[in-house]
C-alpha cells in the first residue's frame, strides 16, 4: 500500500487524508462561527427574557404555576422554565432578571447553595436552546390555559351547587 501513498517532507501523506494542520484551521473556522452564533442567541434570549421580565414578576406575586410546552410534567413556581439538568432532577428558571435558578424539580425549592447563573454568564453553552424559547414564549399561551382551567373548574362548581341547591328546593 506504500505505493498509494505521498512522501513529503520526511512523512507519509495519504491523500483525501485531513493533516492535523487543516484539522486545525478548519476547527478553528468552525469554532469562531459557533462563538458567533452563541452571541447572537445569547442576545436573543436575553432581549426574550427582558420582554418576559414583568410578566414573570406578577404572575410570581399570585403563585402562578409555570409549565413547559414540550413538557408538561415540568412545574414551578419560580419563574418561565428554560431548561431541565441532564439527570432530570433540577429545573432552570428565568424569575423575571437576568438571573437562571437551578430549582429542584421534586419538591420546587431553590437549593440552599443556591446555583443562581447569570444570565450571561455561558447559560447558552449548555441549554437546549430552542427548549429555553420555548418556555418564554409559552408565557401568554399560559396564561391564557390557566384561566380556561379556572373557568371551567368556577362552572363546574356552579353546576355542583346548582344542582344541591335545586334538590333542596
Amino acid at each position: 500500500m506504500l505505493h498509494n501513498n505521498l512522501f513529503l517532507g520526511g512523512h507519509f501523506i495519504i491523500p483525501n487524508s485531513l493533516s492535523v494542520f487543516q484539522f486545525k484551521e478548519k476547527y478553528q473556522k468552525l469554532e469562531q462561527q459557533r462563538t458567533e452564533i452563541d452571541k447572537n442567541i445569547t442576545d436573543l434570549l436575553f432581549n426574550e427574557m427582558s420582554k418576559a421580565t414583568t410578566t414573570i414578576i406578577e404572575l410570581k406575586k399570585i403563585n402562578f404555576i409555570f409549565t413547559h410546552p414540550d413538557d408538561n410534567t415540568l412545574r414551578t413556581k419560580h419563574g418561565a422554565i428554560v431548561g431541565v439538568d441532564s439527570q432530570y432532577l433540577y429545573v432552570y428558571c428565568a424569575n423575571g432578571n437576568p438571573v437562571v435558578h437551578l430549582v429542584n424539580k421534586r419538591t420546587d425549592t431553590i437549593p440552599a447553595n443556591d446555583n443562581s447563573i447569570p444570565f450571561l454568564d455561558n447559560f447558552v453553552h449548555f441549554c437546549n436552546v430552542a427548549f429555553a424559547f420555548n418556555g418564554l414564549e409559552s408565557l401568554e399561551e399560559q396564561m391564557r390555559n390557566c384561566l380556561t382551567s379556572l373557568e371551567e373548574q368556577i362552572k363546574q362548581r356552579r353546576q355542583v351547587l346548582d344542582s344541591r341547591f335545586n334538590s333542596n328546593s
